[in-house]
């Protein structure tokens, strides 16, 4: 039989403390509060044997000590880093294994906290950090930014540092509107602003931004008009990467011209030089979108050209006209007209292609709507000087696609979902126009296009990054469902790329990714919510799981914690949540979702 006494051992090495007489370590400590006529230092007696054992530091300074003053049998040790209030409670853990925070103030468990690092006493690292984050939430509360300023970067102190993380997501207003938001790193700065987003006036995170560029730059000056040019184009390159993230187009035309346009900020490229870059972006883009018109009109809605009851829609200079044959206006029926330029790929028999209009340099016309395509989007043209990321158009069928498939499917194996929802997840992949899951806006069962074959079901493989990534790597395009504990919710992401596992996070781009939600699982309470920012879509790494967004909008926490998951809307709109926060879930079913033939 093996027994274990550890708390008669550690009664007996306490009393050992009590015994100054076979001490041979003398350790002088900066006392707490001195008075007038008090000591200044404070004196412990200990052992060496248990201080070398217990405290690999204090034994180093100990025989560092004793060889500078020739071997004598007692050592004298001053330590100045620290008070006899916080090293009273330290000698008292090396000797019995307890560790008794009482009266302390946060500050002097922070002071604690350092030490007991400082000093390589790491097995009482997190119980300290858990003790100061459940007794002393208020005051963390108030000091997050400078907490995380000290710690983030030392992984000691990372349970701290990640919990005034998630304080300053929850009120990033008191983050940014502190004096020491200054000090912070820029990806700190750029997730911040995301956070504030629906916290605080966009004016308002511009000025916290600017306040914050104008320090990396080394600016004093408060007044913009004093700025230099070489000042603006310094603190434009340093801002550049922020203030994409600002919502300018929701300020007040008051605050952007008295708040905004003063300070003048320009990058040290010319004006000319960024007007034609993006003149020339602009031609690509519509260009592009032009071409994905002709082919979807080719493809789409031969039959009914055939009717002729197509109008001409307007293009980009330079772009070829469609026209039906018998239109007055056409080549054909026009002998003032220019030749009629045969298309490379035939678009109907009863169609031809006019030749382009000479192309300007300085307006780009909008491609409007027209009766043939009543969902098409118009776009509007390009703002040069827009901060939000621009989609691509994209041309969704009017109604669900009625393929005729040789064989019915299998119903989807899953226990969250029928083939009810797969229709409607089909016919988002898909950009229909579903409408609160009304059947006539989605696939059923005979006509979907898509079949989901069962990768991963937590109760079954395992609720880990590792179970996830062992089986869902590299599947292609993948559709996670979760049932969220305690709740009649059913949420999941839809993925157009391959999941992978690199060493450092990696984001995924692609504009064709979302996120769901199924109130009570029902598909009248489906929200639909697409990405914003396509380059921060998917997120990858080996150490976690599925990650969609920047927020992370939905994320699996790590393997510490199975099962947890947050979501905190950011690069996907709307939210799929009533509010953000972390979460629990009772299921996870991952599915790739494959082409049927």
């Amino acid at each position: 039989m093996n027994l274990q006494f550890l708390p008669c051992l550690s009664r007996d090495l306490g009393r050992l403390l009590l015994d100054t007489d076979t001490s041979d370590v003398i350790i002088r400590v900066r006392q707490d509060n001195v008075d007038e006529d008090g000591d200044e230092e404070c004196v412990f007696r200990a052992h060496s044997q248990i201080i070398r054992a217990r405290c690999k530091k204090l034994g180093e300074l100990m025989d560092k000590e004793r060889s500078t003053k020739g071997g004598i049998d007692k050592v004298v040790i001053t330590l100045s880093d620290m008070t006899s209030k916080t090293f009273r409670v330290l000698l008292e853990y090396i000797y019995t294994g307890k560790l008794a925070i009482i009266n302390f103030s946060p500050s002097e468990v922070i002071s604690l906290l350092i030490t007991a690092s400082a000093y390589s006493l790491f097995d009482i690292l997190s119980y300290i950090q858990t003790q100061l984050i459940s007794q002393t939430a208020a005051w963390i509360s108030q000091n997050s930014l400078d907490l995380y300023l000290r710690f983030h970067n030392d992984t000691s102190f990372e349970e701290l540092a990640m919990h005034c993380k998630q304080v300053m997501r929850k009120s990033p207003e008191l983050a940014m509107k502190d004096e020491k938001f200054i000090k912070m790193e820029k990806e700190s700065v750029i997730e911040l602003v995301q956070w504030a987003e629906r916290k605080m006036e966009a004016v308002e995170i511009w000025e916290s931004v600017l306040n914050w560029g104008k320090a990396q730059a080394n600016i004093e000056e408060a007044d913009y008009d004093k700025w230099t040019l070489e000042e603006k184009e310094r603190i434009a390159e340093i801002l550049e990467d922020v203030l994409v993230r600002v919502r300018f187009s929701q300020m007040s035309s008051t605050d952007i011209h008295s708040k905004v346009m003063p300070a003048n900020l320009r990058k040290r490229d010319s004006a000319d030089q960024g007007k034609k870059r993006d003149l020339k972006n602009i031609e690509t883009r519509l260009h592009d979108d032009e071409n994905e018109l002709r082919k979807s009109f080719d493809d789409s809605y031969k039959e009914k050209a055939k009717d002729n009851r197509v109008e001409g829609i307007i293009v980009m200079p330079g772009a070829a006209v469609i026209r039906p044959v018998n239109d007055p206006s056409s080549a054909v029926n026009n002998t003032n007209a220019s030749p009629t330029v045969t298309p490379t790929r035939s678009i109907s028999s009863q169609f031809q292609v006019s030749p382009p209009a000479s192309p300007s340099s300085t307006t780009f016309p909008t491609l409007s709507k027209n009766k043939i395509f009543p969902l098409i989007q118009t776009i509007s043209t390009y703002n040069i000087f827009s901060t939000k990321p621009q989609r691509t158009l994209r041309t969704p069928p009017i109604s669900p696609t009625r393929k005729h498939f040789t064989s019915l499917p299998p119903p989807v194996s899953s226990t969250l979902i029928n083939d009810h929802h797969t229709g409607w997840i089909s016919a988002c992949i898909d950009y229909l126009n579903v409408t609160q899951g009304e059947e006539h806006t989605m696939y059923n069962r005979e006509n979907n296009p898509y079949k989901y074959e069962l990768l991963l079901r937590g109760s079954r493989d395992g609720f880990t990054s590792v179970a996830f990534h062992k089986l869902c790597d590299n599947k292609g395009p993948t559709v996670m469902i979760l049932k969220i504990m305690g709740t009649r919710e059913i949420i999941g992401g839809y993925s157009p790329l391959d999941w992978t596992s690199p060493s450092m996070w990696k984001y995924g781009t692609t504009s064709d990714s979302f996120l769901f939600s199924f109130a009570y699982g029902e598909l009248k309470n489906a929200v639909l919510s697409r990405t914003k920012d396509k380059s921060t879509a998917i997120k990858c790494r080996k150490s976690n799981g599925p990650v969609f967004g920047y927020g992370p909008d939905l994320c699996m926490w790590s393997d510490e914690y199975e099962k947890k998951w947050c979501c905190y809307r950011c690069s996907y709109e709307p939210s799929i949540r009533f509010a953000d926060g972390e979460f629990w879930i009772d299921e996870m079913e991952v599915f790739a979702v494959k082409q049927r033939k």
